[in-house]
C-alpha cells in the first residue's frame, strides 16, 4: 500500500508538472557562454584589410586579430596635418617679424635719444641767435619721426606676442587631436585587451564595417557558466548557492546557481515551443566547473539535484554499472567460478 501510494503521488505531481508546466519540479533552459569583449573598430565604413586569427583559436591578451583601414580617418588625419602646417607656418612668419622688430628697436631708440640731444643743443642755440628756426623745426620732424617709428615697432612687440599665443594654443589642441586619433587607430591595427577564445563569427577580408555590423570578431574571456531562462511558472523558488544538475545530451556536470538577475529576457527561438506565445524568462547565472568541458554556446537542460550527492546517484544507475552488477551476480550463481570467471571478465569489462 506504501509503494502503490508513493507511485500516485509521483504520478499526480508529474502530471501537474506536465499539464501545469515547470511549477513543481525545477526545470529550466540554459546557454554556455563566457565573458564576451567585441573586437570592433569605432570608425565608420572601415575596410578589413588583413585577419590575423581563425574561429575558436586561443589569443593573449595584445594580440593582433586584423587590421582595418578607413578612409575618414586617413583624411583627418591628412586634414589634421595640413592644418597643423599652416599654423606652424603662421607662427613661423611671427617669429620672422618679431626677429625683425628685435634688430630695428634698439636702432630706434637709439636714433631718438641721439635727435633729443641734438634738439636740447639746437634750442640753446637759437635762443641766442646762432641757429635759424628752420633747423631746429627739421631737428624737431625728424625727433618725431623717430619717436613715432620707436612706437610703432614698440607696438608691433607687444602685438605679436599676443598674436602667438592663440597659435600655439590651436597647435597644441590639433596636434593633440592628431596624436590622439594616430595612437587609437594604430595603424589600423585591432588588438585584444584580453586573453581567451575567438568567437565563431570572424570578419573576411575585404569587408566593409559600418554601424550596424561594426564588430570584426568577438574574444569568450573567462570561466565557462550557464546563463539560464527560469520561466515564471516555477513555485518553489531557486535561491543563490544551490546546487543544479546541468544536462549536456548524455553528460552532466553539477553547478551552483551563483546569481539571480533582475532582469527577464525573450527565450532564444531554439528553446521555444512552436505555435504558442513567445516566453520569457528571468536571467539566472550557473557556474559550472572547468572539468565540464562543455563548449561555449552549447543549449543545456538544468534541473535541481534532490539528493545529497547527485554524482553518486548516477553512478548507481549508470547502465555500465548495473550491466557489470548483474554479470558479477551471474558469474557467482554458475558452477565453477575459476576458470569461467576468468573468461567471462572481459565480456563484463
Amino acid at each position: 500500500m506504501l509503494i502503490v501510494a508513493f507511485l500516485l503521488i509521483a504520478g499526480g505531481l508529474a502530471v501537474a508538472d506536465i499539464v501545469g508546466g515547470t511549477t513543481l519540479f525545477f526545470r529550466a533552459d540554459g546557454i554556455v557562454t563566457r565573458e564576451r569583449v567585441a573586437i570592433s573598430s569605432p570608425y565608420e565604413n572601415t575596410r578589413i584589410r588583413e585577419l590575423f586569427v581563425r574561429p575558436g583559436e586561443h589569443v593573449e591578451a595584445g594580440q593582433k586579430i586584423a587590421a582595418v583601414e578607413s578612409g575618414a580617418v586617413s583624411r583627418s588625419i591628412a586634414d589634421m596635418s595640413v592644418e597643423a602646417a599652416r599654423l606652424r607656418g603662421k607662427l613661423a612668419e611671427i617669429d620672422a617679424r618679431e626677429a625683425a622688430v628685435g634688430v630695428l628697436l634698439p636702432e630706434a631708440e637709439a636714433t631718438v635719444k641721439q635727435f633729443k640731444s641734438f634738439l636740447d643743443r639746437v634750442s640753446g642755440s637759437s635762443v641766442a641767435g646762432f641757429v635759424t628756426d628752420k633747423n631746429v623745426t627739421d631737428i624737431v620732424a625728424a625727433h618725431f619721426t623717430a619717436k613715432e617709428k620707436l612706437a610703432g615697432l614698440q607696438a608691433e612687440k607687444q602685438a605679436l606676442e599676443k598674436e602667438r599665443a592663440p597659435y600655439l594654443t590651436a597647435l597644441a589642441d590639433v596636434m593633440s587631436s592628431y596624436n590622439g586619433l594616430q595612437q587609437s587607430y594604430g595603424g589600423g591595427v585591432l588588438t585584444t585587451p584580453v586573453s581567451g577564445y575567438v568567437g565563431t563569427r570572424v570578419g573576411v577580408v575585404g569587408e566593409v564595417l559600418n554601424a550596424s555590423s561594426p564588430t570584426v570578431t568577438d574574444v569568450y574571456t573567462g570561466a565557462s557558466y550557464v546563463l539560464a531562462y527560469v520561466h515564471d511558472g516555477y513555485l518553489v523558488g531557486v535561491e543563490p548557492g544551490q546546487r543544479v544538475k546541468v544536462e549536456l545530451r548524455s553528460r552532466f556536470a553539477m553547478g551552483v546557481v551563483t546569481e539571480l538577475l533582475p532582469v527577464t529576457s525573450a527565450v532564444p527561438p531554439e528553446f521555444q515551443m512552436p505555435a504558442r506565445p513567445r516566453v520569457r524568462g528571468q536571467l539566472m547565472r550557473v557556474s559550472i566547473p572547468d572539468t565540464a568541458g562543455f563548449p561555449i554556446g552549447e543549449q543545456v537542460k538544468l534541473s535541481v539535484c534532490h539528493f545529497d550527492s547527485c554524482e553518486d546517484l548516477m553512478d548507481k544507475i549508470r547502465p555500465s554499472k548495473v550491466l557489470q552488477r548483474v554479470a558479477g551476480r551471474v558469474r557467482e550463481l554458475l558452477p565453477g567460478s575459476g576458470d569461467d570467471a576468468q573468461r567471462a571478465s572481459p565480456i563484463t569489462q
